[in-house]
């Protein structure tokens, strides 16, 4: 079995890469930075999938609103792990 990444290095590496483009974003189209922000995934989890490292763990379960079946959730942030495998072409 191979180590655990170290999803705190991953996670400054990506922060810093998105600040950079964001930065970049702002000079050439004259944004003020303060009011730019970019989303990634939710609760702070590190994925890069389907060839990186992920963090997520879906080992949680959330009922479907319509009480019509569910689905299993990463037990870090949340996210479903349908849409885990839709956005990354899974």
């Amino acid at each position: 079995m191979s180590a655990r990444p170290n999803f705190e290095h991953l996670r400054r590496e990506r922060d810093a890469a998105i600040a950079s483009v964001l930065d970049a974003v702002a000079e050439k189209w004259g944004v003020p930075r303060e009011e730019m922000m970019m989303h990634v995934s939710p609760g702070g989890c590190y994925c890069a999938c389907p060839e990186g490292p992920c963090e997520h763990e879906f080992s949680g379960w959330r009922d479907f609103e319509d009480g019509n079946g569910g689905e299993s959730v990463c037990k870090l942030c949340g996210l479903g792990a349908m849409m885990h495998d839709i956005r990354c072409g899974l």
